[in-house]
């Protein structure tokens, strides 16, 4: 099931911008890559992380270890995630602050019992790291010791960021085009469409452009950024927030749902990161409100990108999923 509905400002603007895109390079994105058999599991070191916090202070019922496991593996998979609207973040469900976690995202089976784990339920949490990208569920085994629920929850990870699209923009200071003002990464392709503000990168831009070492500040230990996207400060913050009424709000910073409108005049501080609420050293999340891009703000951010992704392939980063 979805973990909720982008924010309309969002998919107009980049559903605008793809439509420029494609009418331009005169052709349609390529088809997603065809499957390909199960991965080897990924973040191992954080997943047994997560499990050994779970129990750190003595054995713990088997459905209060598959939480933890997967709640890390969510943060991952869909950094700063916020909550549906209209849910409570709950301290905890049933004594298990990860069960409610992952019931405010809509990540939890609806017939889940804190008390017993059954392979069917096990299955059932590792769906929705796979099944709302485009992954067709791995099977499990029907094991459910510890290093079992580690390493298919591992796998199911892989699974799903094999199939994720995240797209760097990096907006550049005026007064230094080495080094970013900001960065973002544009994240469609998810049930829950949003710009991931990155802290502020170290790594310099050479030239204006992305190189490894800063990619690298804007990856999980699930999946790495590859495609990106240079240009400069004010006409990225043009493209987004150039028409009359645009604003911003903030979703979330790091795994805390947040849902605070951004006051006008402070949009470039929250993106920024310099905006107190929008302040550490986790990604944040962020949606546009009111009207989104023209036709000239788009014309003006193409026209002036630096980026590594061929114009053809560009819409293909900026999909949304079917629904």
């Amino acid at each position: 099931m979805p973990a909720g509905r982008s924010h309309p400002a969002v998919r107009l603007a980049t559903t605008c911008l793809a439509a420029v895109v494609t009418t331009l390079a005169f052709a349609q994105a390529p088809a997603p890559p065809p499957e390909t058999p199960a991965p080897d599991p990924v973040c191992r070191a954080p997943l047994a992380a997560a499990a050994h916090r779970a129990d750190a202070d003595g054995p713990v019922p088997t459905p209060r270890l598959a939480t933890a496991i997967v709640r890390r593996a969510t943060e991952a998979l869909e950094p700063a995630l916020p909550a549906r609207p209209g849910r409570p973040e709950r301290a905890a469900l049933d004594g298990d602050p990860d069960a409610a976690w992952l019931a405010a995202r809509g990540r939890l089976p609806r017939d889940w019992d804190a008390a017993v784990l059954t392979p069917d339920r096990w299955a059932a949490l590792l769906a929705p790291l796979q099944a709302p990208y485009g992954a067709a569920p791995l099977p499990t085994s029907g094991d459910l010791g510890r290093a079992t629920l580690l390493r298919e929850a591992g796998a199911a990870l892989a699974h799903g960021a094999a199939h994720v699209r995240p797209l760097a923009l990096f907006a550049r200071r005026t007064d230094a085009p080495e080094a970013a003002a900001f960065a973002v990464v544009v994240w469609n392709w998810t049930p829950v469409a949003r710009l991931l503000v990155a802290p502020v990168p170290h790594a310099p831009l050479p030239g204006g452009r992305a190189d490894a070492a800063v990619l690298d500040e804007l990856s999980t230990c699930a999946w790495t950024v590859d495609a990106w996207m240079a240009a400069d400060r004010d006409a990225v913050l043009g493209y987004y927030l150039g028409n009359v009424g645009a604003g911003l709000e903030l979703l979330a910073v790091g795994g805390t749902t947040v849902r605070l409108a951004v006051p006008d005049g402070q949009e470039a501080a929250a993106l920024e990161r310099t905006w107190p609420p929008a302040a550490g050293d986790a990604f944040a999340s962020v949606a546009f409100t009111g009207p989104g891009p023209g036709l000239g703000q788009i014309l003006s951010l193409l026209f002036t990108v630096d980026t590594n992704v061929a114009l053809p392939t560009l819409p293909r980063y900026l999909a949304f999923p079917d629904r």
